[in-house]
């Protein structure tokens, strides 16, 4: 949706490959290349030998990307990769350079961006603050309460809690499930996501044990199918035990379901009282505690579904325009955006 609406806006977007061969063919001064999440072009969890290459590699392209005219630039979705974070001295390396050699850091509201300047020391002028834009009427949204959970064979009845998204230990699922056995048995835990690691989902299922309150659907959920478990779904609880933006976040408000998440990052400028509870993640009981307390509130629907709605693709493209200045001459293919 980012890139959909910065080319309605007149900016040519390419999906690029992460080459040498395709960066010599195709960049060209005044063309920006936009990274997402970069440590996908050097990490290898498996074999420290090969991340160094890649990491080599990885600042090669980036010097030569700047030689040839072009700018860089980062949406910083985190303040380090959650594999290994900043205690991997090949992390600390990589921000370095990505934020060294960038024109603009973007971050997704105004706490995400001080945490990033106070991390990394990055002045004003390189940071710019946008906004996560929201999934409203994206997705399909076309299934009653009743049948999406008939379909996934959840108790009509039940009050159902959902964790939804990649399964992985960072987002701290186990206290989840710890907190959850203490609760009543009218209520659902429903984890639903792929598990990049066998390891870990292993390690849950023994963590919920014999509880049947506790439903697992592991593996990918396809975009059609989403609906089916957000709506099902009478609360999104994403207890992160470290996070600077959340996408999953946006997804459950853009659907119309309370948030229960840490103040955290970015979720503090995101979640209020109209659409979910922050908790502090320093005290002990604080995640329980939501889980009980969103049972006594009362939201609206269509109110959440309005909060989504404040966070704009739109706004964020106009932002990013008028900060960088894109050439939007495609003739010569100057100004061109390249989603690496």
């Amino acid at each position: 949706l980012f890139y959909q609406t910065m080319e309605r806006a007149g900016v040519l977007c390419v999906e690029g490959d992460w080459s040498g061969r395709w960066l010599i063919r195709n960049i060209k001064r005044g063309d920006f290349v936009h990274f997402h999440w970069p440590s996908f072009a050097y990490f290898y969890q498996n074999s420290k030998s090969l991340t160094r290459r890649l990491f080599l590699k990885f600042l090669l392209f980036l010097v030569f990307i700047r030689l040839r005219g072009a700018y860089i630039g980062w949406t910083a979705h985190n303040l380090y990769p959650h594999d290994g974070g900043k205690n991997l001295m090949v992390h600390r390396f990589a921000r370095r350079a990505i934020v060294t050699l960038s024109k603009t850091i973007y971050a997704h509201g105004v706490s995400a961006s001080k945490l990033l300047a106070h991390e990394f020391g990055l002045p004003s002028k390189k940071l710019v603050v946008i906004e996560h834009g929201n999934w409203v009427g994206y997705y399909p949204n076309e299934i009653s309460k009743t049948d999406a959970r008939n379909k996934l064979g959840l108790p009509l009845l039940s009050y159902v809690y959902l964790f939804i998204g990649m399964c992985k230990p960072y987002k701290n699922i186990e206290k989840l499930i710890h907190d959850f056995k203490f609760h009543s048995s009218d209520e659902v835990l429903f984890i639903a996501g792929k598990f990049q690691s066998e390891t870990y989902y292993g390690d849950l299922k023994s963590a919920a044990g014999s509880d049947e309150r506790i439903v697992f659907r592991p593996g990918f959920i396809p975009d059609d199918e989403l609906q089916d478990f957000l709506v099902a779904a009478d609360c999104v609880v994403l207890p992160y035990a470290d996070i600077l933006t959340s996408g999953a976040v946006m997804l459950a408000l853009s659907f119309g379901r309370p948030v229960i998440a840490p103040g955290l990052g970015s979720l503090v400028d995101v979640v209020s009282d109209d659409c979910g509870i922050l908790y502090d993640p320093e005290i002990k009981d604080a995640l329980s505690e939501s889980l009980k307390k969103v049972k006594t509130l009362i939201f609206d629907e269509r109110q959440i579904i309005n909060c989504a709605s404040r966070f704009s693709w739109e706004k964020s493209v106009r932002i990013i325009l008028a900060h960088d200045r894109f050439r939007l001459s495609q003739k010569n293919r100057n100004g061109a955006t390249y989603d690496l």
